[in-house]
């Protein structure tokens, strides 16, 4: 087998308000979850590292906020290249609408679309998947100060 010789990468800070701030070098962009399911940006990523040099300053990119109620999913390039026997892709967007629109948590919603991405491909896909999957609580606050828990859950399948 060939060896990879670039990686992606999607640095994500969310801020004790939700602003959203993101690096993204190649990666798949993550999609919001609120009345349906959104890119976070539809900017076209930085190169990938490694086969390309990177600019001096890197740009980080304002991607709104992570409102209570709503949810972020990130996951790697294998769950949207994943393809049924058919050759069919994965209906990524299709699938998070349907998540979006009725009532869910960080774990329902990794596990739904866990669920979602085997029965398409009738098993575990073809590349390496990973989905994380982050809800912004509505009924908590963390004060600008506060070292406490932050004011959001996260759950993660492992598909593999």
């Amino acid at each position: 087998p060939l060896a990879e010789e670039f990686v992606t990468l999607l640095l994500l800070e969310i801020r004790p308000d939700g602003t959203l701030l993101t690096v993204n070098c190649g990666h798949p962009w993550p999609h919001l979850l609120s009345a349906g399911a959104e890119p976070l940006s539809h900017a076209d990523p930085l190169p990938p590292l490694g086969p390309f040099p990177l600019p001096t300053d890197l740009p980080v990119r304002h991607c709104g906020r992570l409102l209570p109620g709503q949810a972020l999913v990130l996951h790697t390039d294998g769950v949207e290249d994943a393809r049924d026997p058919s050759g069919r892709f994965f209906p990524l967007v299709d699938t998070l609408c349907s998540i979006a629109n009725g009532p869910f948590t960080a774990r329902t919603a990794a596990s739904d679309l866990q669920a979602a991405l085997l029965a398409h491909s009738q098993g575990p896909p073809a590349d390496d998947a990973a989905v994380l999957v982050l809800c912004s609580e509505p009924s908590r606050t963390v004060p600008p100060q506060s070292t406490g828990h932050e004011p959001w859950s996260a759950a993660e399948p492992s598909v593999q």
